[in-house]
């Protein structure tokens, strides 16, 4: 098969020949999509805007485990919004060779790791129906949790009777015993 490139040196520099010597700075991102990170105040208050509705929303099943996909959610959108202003203040999705922009494709990669991270979530109708979530069902765990601290109430005040009714019982053994003698 083939010899894996030019075997001479006049061959080597022909080949090397259209190269740039690298000038030891990263190509610029135009979209501003990379400087984004999770502690971005943008995606921070994005997190939070996201935790915020799921509790207005009762969403019960979303844990504090699952804290790290809403910030991850968070980054997605983000970057979406990020290549969407970008996109719309070059107006142009094609490069100058027709070629579409990669940071299409990357749009195209997020918005499918958002709806991802959405479902893992339970965030759309179709999700919660995959995992048995409905308005029932959630409105019940509710309604469960409502229960379960209304039991943890009366437990306490339980013990309490019980520690009043024991020292009752205990004031009346006295008063017999004094009344034996």
């Amino acid at each position: 098969m083939g010899g894996g490139g030019p075997r001479t040196e006049a061959g080597k520099r022909r080949s090397l020949v259209n190269l740039t010597q690298f000038s030891g700075k990263r190509t610029h991102d135009m979209s501003g999509v990379y400087s984004l990170t999770p502690a971005t105040p943008q995606v921070s208050e994005l997190a939070q805007t996201i935790k915020e509705q799921l509790e207005a929303d009762k969403a019960v099943w979303v844990q504090e485990s699952d804290q790290t996909s809403v910030g991850l959610l968070a980054l997605c959108l983000a970057k979406i919004r990020k290549i969407e202003q970008y996109l719309s203040k070059s107006g142009s999705f094609t490069n100058r060779h027709g070629e579409i922009k990669p940071v299409q494709s990357l749009q195209l990669q997020l918005i499918r790791q958002a709806e991802s991270l959405a479902n893992s979530l339970g965030l759309s109708p179709k999700s919660r129906f995959q995992f048995g979530l409905t308005v029932a069902v959630t409105e019940a765990a509710e309604a469960t949790g409502a229960r379960e601290r209304v039991i943890s109430k009366l437990d306490v005040i339980g013990e309490r009777l019980r520690a009043a009714a024991g020292s009752v019982v205990d004031a009346e053994l006295i008063e017999r015993s004094d009344t034996v003698d």
